[in-house]
């Protein structure tokens, strides 16, 4: 989709705002791995599913068009264990 040079640009800004952002989501002190573990299990179709009432199916790829044989039932979907960051 764009050449070489630009990917380069691309991955490089990238890595810079997710380097300088002390509250990005895989920086060390900011998850416990069981809870880091739980929020990279949720997918965007999960996520659909979750917040639109209307959907009992989700596209596999949540970011991607929806077609009926490309669905999977949100029943199917893993959720987030929330006890993880209970205190007790």
């Amino acid at each position: 989709l764009v050449g070489p040079t630009f990917a380069c640009l691309i991955a490089e800004q990238f890595r810079r705002l997710r380097d300088g952002d002390r509250f990005f989501y895989q920086n060390p002190e900011i998850f416990r791995p069981d809870q880091l573990a739980e929020i990279e299990k949720v997918s965007m179709s999960k996520l659909l599913c979750e917040n639109l009432k209307s959907f009992s199916k989700a596209p596999k790829d949540g970011f991607a068009i929806m077609r009926d044989a490309d669905t999977v039932p949100c029943s199917s979907l893993p959720s987030v264990d929330l006890s993880k960051w209970s205190s007790a």
